[in-house]
């Protein structure tokens, strides 16, 4: 919780594809990681977007995802990556400062990764792909486990 989940990637790499028409594989990884290491997704102006999100005037009663909406303006959003279906939602939402803090330095590690590669060759993109050292960098985590007492509980929800 408070990462960034398939939708919100997709969203990303398909803004790079946009903005990057004639750029391949490789260069749109780079690409990737130089554009959002120095992204400031905080200001909400700078939400990542892939089309203008959509009102349906029939359907009024349907929240769509607004730069101008305060309704939750008492919750600090780090993070705006819009859905481009409707109706269009921030898929960070949950982002909080802390996780915000480590999506941002993931992306300055990759964009200093994928800047070497550049230089060394294209056998070194396994470099990027190195195993997490998530519980080597973190001292303090969370575990969460969720378990039922018999394989027919999942029936209910």
């Amino acid at each position: 919780m408070g990462y960034l989940a398939g939708v919100s990637c997709g969203i990303l790499t398909a803004k790079m594809c946009q903005l990057y028409p004639k750029y391949n594989a490789c260069q749109i990884v780079k690409q990737f990681f130089m554009f959002y290491h120095l992204w400031d997704f905080v200001q909400v102006s700078h939400a990542i977007s892939l089309c203008e999100p959509i009102e349906h005037n029939d359907m009024p009663h349907i929240k769509v995802w607004s730069p101008n909406d305060r309704t939750n303006s008492h919750k600090k959003v780090w993070m705006h990556i819009i859905t481009p279906s409707y109706p269009a939602m921030n898929s960070t939402y949950n982002v909080s400062k802390s996780t915000y803090e480590v999506l941002k330095r993931e992306f300055a590690r990759g964009f200093h990764l994928s800047n070497s590669v550049t230089y060394m060759g294209i056998e070194q993109w396994s470099l990027l792909f190195q195993k997490s050292t998530f519980f080597m960098d973190y001292k303090k985590y969370i575990v969460i486990k969720a378990c039922a007492p018999h394989i027919h509980a999942s029936e209910w929800f």
